[in-house]
């Protein structure tokens, strides 16, 4: 039986939504005026959040990277919530959460250097298993389509990720971009 309510939802996420600006007696008071035109739902409401502070962060963002944290921040929460309180996959989240930690890496990342994206897949998964220890360009990491995220044959779900790794050359150096200044 599904005991959650507004009290559960305050409990789990309060500290979460208050990153945000979200006030506890906002969050109550909002909830009494948006479950007269929508089911009781508080697994609904949380959605309906979610989704609302990905909208706001687009139009109060006043820089990229701290618009790339804060959705990352969000996907991650939405993810938590799907697989861990609705047992579901989410794949189609980590697909975001992917592709937005892919925007942070590449706005974090240091001048000088030659890049690319290591892949790692998981071990259970028939589609991905032979992902991890392969290489794929920085482009092709942001059109994110290689990782099988709809294929995935997890039980839980896909947990693929991309990581930002140094170019090195055949003999284990460095790559350095020559290029840019000091190099």
């Amino acid at each position: 039986m599904n005991k959650r309510n507004l009290e559960w939802l305050i409990e789990k996420y309060m500290n979460f939504l208050s990153q945000f600006g979200m006030e506890e007696q906002n969050i109550i008071d909002y909830y009494e005026t948006w479950k007269k035109t929508n089911t009781e739902s508080i697994d609904n409401y949380l959605w309906f959040i979610f989704n609302n502070l990905l909208n706001e962060n687009k139009i109060q963002s006043n820089d990229v990277l701290g618009f790339y944290e804060r959705n990352l921040k969000i996907y991650s929460a939405m993810l938590d919530f799907r697989r861990r309180v609705e047992f579901k996959k989410a794949n189609e989240i980590l697909a975001l959460y992917n592709h937005t930690k892919v925007n942070i890496d590449l706005l974090n990342r240091g001048n000088g250097l030659h890049y690319h994206f290591g892949m790692i897949g998981c071990n259970d998964c028939e589609k991905s298993k032979d992902l991890t220890g392969t290489y794929i360009s920085i482009n092709e990491a942001l059109e994110n389509k290689t990782i099988p995220y709809s294929e995935c044959t997890r039980r839980q779900g896909c947990a693929c990720c991309m990581v930002l790794v140094v170019k090195r050359d055949n003999e284990g150096n460095i790559m350095y971009n020559l290029d840019t200044p000091n190099h």
